[in-house]
């Protein structure tokens, strides 16, 4: 997907009309001819480089600037390398027979581009509640706080900004699949650094069980601070709720859900990374201690 930059179509348009104008006139000096030239041939180089949504108008683009070497340049340079101007170029006149030429592929070009616009897939996208468009097509991830996406998996940072293209472009069970994969990633992440084991489980339901054996109290009755209780509980919400009903076929997401579903879930994602960072530092504090009762 390329971004269609409508501001160079219309520069483009201004450059193309003003240099009409000028080739156009019963008669013409030569500042009044160049400078004009000069800008389209400039705008129709972007474009030819630029606009691959117009396959065969860029063609026809460079017919026009053809047209402009060998019908118009030829009066203004002493040579092809265009490094010297004739020392009358600018006082010369021109009648307005004399780019006949330049015009009639200035006119195909118009024509060309017409039906290429009619043709053209060209859409404008909505803005979402809460979104930021641009954000949401590239770089949907910065939804998550940076200190959340410090210690994420890196694979979480793909998923989400799928998702929030799949948001913006209105294609919505795919945002819902997307974000849910990220989430499911975090989880299995989440998992790992908890307990120290590296095991993956085959559903929502057995991570979810994992981390409720997990917060059961030790032989002396004491309850681990991790993982939070409340980590299981929103797993377990969006397992019953969003999750399972999403994978049946015959269930689509709207806007709205598919709304409230990215942003659960990056609440979701946001109280695990929390629970993985301060997780982290603790473990890090505990080695610390243990050093020091040890050197003692």
């Amino acid at each position: 997907m390329k971004r269609l930059e409508v501001l160079d179509l219309f520069e483009l348009a201004e450059a193309f009309s003003t240099a009409r104008t000028s080739f156009s006139a019963e008669k013409a000096k030569g500042s009044d001819i160049f400078f004009p030239a000069v800008q389209l041939e400039n705008m129709l180089r972007k474009f030819e480089s630029d606009q691959t949504a117009f396959p065969l108008t860029r063609d026809s683009a460079r017919q026009v600037l053809t047209a402009l070497q060998t019908d118009i340049w030829p009066h203004y340079w002493d040579d092809v390398s265009r490094q010297k101007l004739k020392s009358n170029a600018f006082e010369q006149e021109f009648q307005s027979w004399s780019f006949y030429s330049t015009r009639s592929k200035m006119d195909e070009f118009r024509h060309v581009l017409a039906a290429e616009c009619r043709k053209s897939e060209t859409y404008f996208i909505d803005k979402k509640v809460g979104f930021d468009i641009s954000t949401l097509l590239h770089t949907a991830e910065e939804n998550l706080h940076a200190e959340a996406l410090a210690v994420l998996p890196s694979g979480v940072r793909d998923e989400v900004r799928s998702a929030g293209r799949c948001l913006a472009l209105e294609c919505y069970t795919a945002c819902g699949f997307h974000i849910l994969r990220g989430l499911e990633v975090v989880m299995a992440a989440y998992y790992k650094q908890i307990s120290s084991k590296d095991k993956a489980f085959r559903s929502w339901h057995d991570y979810v069980e994992a981390l409720t054996d997990l917060e059961q109290a030790d032989e002396n009755g004491i309850k681990p601070r991790f993982p939070s209780p409340k980590v299981a509980a929103m797993l377990d919400r969006m397992r019953q709720l969003d999750r399972n009903p999403l994978m049946h076929p015959s269930d689509t997401l709207d806007e709205m859900a598919a709304d409230t579903l990215f942003k659960l879930s990056i609440v979701t994602m946001t109280e695990l990374a929390k629970d993985m960072r301060d997780h982290a530092g603790q473990t890090e504090m505990k080695l610390v201690t243990g050093i020091i009762a040890a050197a003692e």
